[in-house]
C-alpha cells in the first residue's frame, strides 16, 4: 500500500470519529413541535352531515323516490311490438341461418364460407315452451292462469309490452322480457303465442283471446317492487333482480359529497 493510498483511509477514519463524537448533540435537537391545527376528517364529515341533515334527508327521499319509479316501472322494450292474434293459427320458423362472410382461424384456414348454411335446432333441444305475453292486455293475463302456464317448468313467460311488477303480482310468478330480437328470430306477429321446438323447427301458436269488458290492467292495485325487496332482505340475504337499474344518471354520490363538503349551491 503506497503513501496516498494510506493517507486517504487515515482521512476518512479521522471523519467518521469527527461524527461520532458530535453525533449525540445532533440527534438531541429534534426542532420544536406543534399541535395538528386542522379538525379530524371523520369529526369534520360528520359535524358537516348534523349541519345539513334536512338537505341529506330531502336528498335521500328524492332518491329513493326516483329508485322506487325506475323499480316499478321496468319493462320490455320492443320497437316493434307485436299485435293482438285475431285468429287462431300456427305455422313453424324455419331456424337456418346463413353465413354472412367466411370464417377463419387464426392461421387463415377457411372454416366456414360466406353462404354456409346450418339449423341450430339440428343440435339443440329447447327444453321448454316461451310463451309470448302482452302484459297490458288483461285478458292475455287471465288466458295465461285459465290455461295453466305459470304452473310448469317446462314455460316460459315472456312480456312483449307492459311492467314486470304487475305481471309479477298478477301470477304469483317470475316472467321474463322479450327483445327485438328474440320476437324476430321467433317469428313473433302477435300475442298470445306459444313458441315449441318440433324437430328442427319452431312451431308457432296465436290465440285469439276475447274481450270480456274493461281490458285494462288497474296498476294501483299491484304494490310497488320495494315492498317485496324489503321484505325479502329481511328473511334472507338480498339477491338483486336479473332486471338491473342503472343508478349513472342519478350523479347522488356526488350531491351528497357536495353537501357534506359545504360545496352546494
Amino acid at each position: 500500500m503506497n503513501f496516498k493510498t494510506k493517507s486517504i483511509i487515515l482521512i476518512l477514519m479521522a471523519q467518521l470519529c469527527a461524527i461520532n463524537l458530535f453525533s449525540a448533540e445532533i440527534n438531541t435537537d429534534l426542532g420544536t413541535t406543534f399541535e395538528f391545527a386542522e379538525k379530524d376528517i371523520a369529526e369534520l364529515m360528520r359535524s358537516q352531515a348534523l349541519n345539513n341533515k334536512d338537505k341529506l334527508q330531502k336528498k335521500y327521499d328524492e332518491y329513493r323516490q326516483d329508485y322506487k319509479n325506475k323499480l316499478d316501472n321496468i319493462g320490455p322494450k320492443i320497437a316493434n311490438k307485436p299485435t293482438p292474434a285475431y285468429r287462431d293459427n300456427e305455422f313453424y320458423i324455419d331456424s337456418t341461418y346463413t353465413n354472412p362472410r367466411d370464417i377463419r382461424d387464426h392461421r387463415g384456414v377457411l372454416l366456414y364460407p360466406k353462404g354456409f348454411r346450418f339449423n341450430p335446432l339440428s343440435y339443440i333441444k329447447i327444453p321448454y315452451k316461451v310463451v309470448f305475453i302482452d302484459g297490458t292486455r288483461k285478458n292475455e293475463l287471465q288466458w295465461v292462469l285459465d290455461n295453466n302456464l305459470t304452473n310448469s317448468t317446462g314455460i316460459r313467460i315472456l312480456l312483449t309490452d307492459g311492467k314486470y311488477r304487475v305481471a309479477k303480482k298478477f301470477f304469483n310468478h317470475h316472467v321474463f322480457f322479450a327483445t327485438d330480437e328474440i320476437i324476430k328470430k321467433f317469428g313473433v306477429l302477435h300475442t298470445p303465442s306459444i313458441a315449441e321446438q318440433v324437430g328442427q323447427k319452431m312451431l308457432i301458436k296465436e290465440y285469439l283471446v276475447k274481450i270480456d269488458g274493461n281490458n285494462t290492467i288497474d296498476e294501483s292495485k299491484y304494490p310497488s317492487l320495494i315492498i317485496d325487496l324489503l321484505e325479502e332482505n329481511k328473511k334472507n340475504q338480498f339477491i338483486a333482480p336479473q332486471e338491473k337499474i342503472n343508478f349513472n344518471d342519478l350523479n347522488i354520490t356526488k350531491e351528497f359529497n357536495n353537501i357534506i363538503k359545504g360545496d352546494d349551491k
